[in-house]
């Protein structure tokens, strides 16, 4: 008697979509990372405001103009007392640049969600943020 034995992989299509967005994850990450490293605003120190206490993450949405998984907002989730109400600005980059720029006042549960013709006419993969000065 002969076995055969069948080697099931995960079609290509879903190790596309699957690595793409562990690269969005990933991407955002080391944005946000670097943007927090290089980027030292103005008076947001003395707001009492630690900044690295909110928890953000993104909105991504399939794009019907470009084909691919893309940015289409940025969800605060955890805002610490002393960041609410302050001013942040959001930074949305596709591979080379950035596309778009975003302001929000931070609160609990608040959500940037960009326009649609932003989010569908650029592959936008990675968002930083920082608190604007003086707010």
């Amino acid at each position: 008697m002969t076995s055969t034995r069948w080697r099931v992989r995960p079609p290509s299509e879903r190790l596309f979509w699957a690595s793409s967005l562990a690269a969005l994850a990933v991407a955002g990450m080391l944005a946000a990372e670097r943007f927090a490293d290089q980027t030292v605003v103005p008076g947001a120190a003395g707001s009492g405001c630690d900044a690295a206490s909110v928890d953000w993450g993104y909105e991504v949405e399939l794009s019907p103009g470009t084909g691919s998984y893309s940015l289409a907002g940025a969800r605060f989730d955890h805002v610490p007392e002393g960041c609410a109400g302050q001013q942040a600005v959001i930074f949305y980059r596709d591979d080379e640049e950035v596309q778009h720029r975003s302001s929000v006042v931070l609160s609990p549960g608040v959500v940037d969600h960009l326009d649609r013709d932003v989010w569908t006419a650029h592959t936008l993969t990675a968002a930083s943020w920082g608190i604007v000065a003086g707010t």
